[in-house]
């Protein structure tokens, strides 16, 4: 009987234990997968922050046209035809890529020896224009990096080429087609009757 118990009792201390390691071995991995998520935000790299709501005109060159469009009231107005009814919410969606900007990676074209034309920087493949209240910047993109399948992207001036998420070149790669305002269906139905 004394044996009975002795096994019984080595076999709670024995579970104890392994509770013990497993509650254990899962903190730890909760603690190194919550370090890792703060590295890698750490290692993001803010390229801009763009307030939407201050941006009061933008350009682009889209299929050989260059777009312009400004702010007039809370509506947004194509200064190439100012009579062209546009979808509001698209132009919206399209500046929202623009809020908190981060890039991949940043390298500083000027170690480069030849500059930012190892990027494709000589022959831009968009350049955008942005202008709020205060300030104007410009986005310039040059080639397509087929290997990451991103872009590489430089801001005004600065000799830093960063390496962006092609979402953001393709928000921009809308023709004014795909930008017009759709009629309300439910408008045209009554309309009819």
């Amino acid at each position: 009987m004394k044996s009975q118990k002795r096994t019984f009792l080595i076999l709670i201390i024995l579970l104890i234990v392994c509770l013990g390691a497993y509650f254990g071995i899962r903190a730890y991995n909760n603690k190194a997968e919550e370090n890792e998520k703060k590295e890698k935000k750490a290692e993001e790299i803010v390229v801009t922050n763009v307030n939407t709501d201050d941006i009061t005109a933008f350009s682009y060159a889209y299929e050989e046209n260059q777009l312009s469009f400004s702010k007039q009231g809370d509506n947004w107005v194509c200064d190439n035809d100012t009579a062209f009814a546009l979808n509001q919410d698209a132009i919206e969606t399209m500046l929202l890529t623009l809020k908190d900007l981060k890039a991949e990676d940043a390298i500083d074209a000027q170690e480069n020896e030849e500059g930012s034309e190892d990027y494709g920087f000589s022959n831009p493949t968009m350049t955008l224009t942005v202008e709020t209240k205060d300030k104007k910047i410009t986005f310039t993109f040059g080639m397509h990096n087929e290997l990451m399948n991103q872009d590489y992207m430089m801001v005004d001036t600065d000799q830093t080429v960063y390496l962006m998420e092609t979402d953001v070149k393709a928000a921009f790669q809308k023709s004014l087609v795909d930008l017009k305002a759709t009629e309300d269906l439910s408008t045209e139905s009554t309309e009819n009757e």
